[in-house]
């Protein structure tokens, strides 16, 4: 886990600007602000590119891997950060059931 920390933590200070919350053990919540969810979008497949960069160089057996979804805050969709939350959990499962890895993934 703590190699995930790290490089969410050198994609942050890289290129990514946003705020970045661990939400759970292995979750976390990246908010991009004046960022359309296509620019999000776009941020997140630059995090997977640095992620398949990094399984490249690894030396070990496992490959670091992660699920994401990506929404634009509506205030008329979203009452409340659980309403916002929750339909990005939802993008975020809907996403994961078209992705396959490759490798065993931490």
């Amino acid at each position: 886990m703590r190699r995930g920390d790290d490089m969410l933590n050198t994609a942050m200070t890289d290129e990514l600007t946003g705020l970045l919350n661990r939400q759970g053990v292995d979750e976390f919540i990246l908010l991009f602000n004046g960022t359309s969810e296509e620019g999000a979008f776009i941020a997140m497949q630059h995090l997977e590119g640095k992620v398949s960069a990094f399984n490249q160089r690894a030396e070990h057996p496992w490959a670091l891997g992660f699920n994401w979804g990506c929404v634009e805050y509506a205030p008329q969709r979203h009452l409340s950060l659980e309403d916002l939350v929750n339909e990005v959990d939802q993008a975020m499962r809907q996403a994961r059931s078209v992705r396959t890895p490759s490798r065993n993934q931490l």
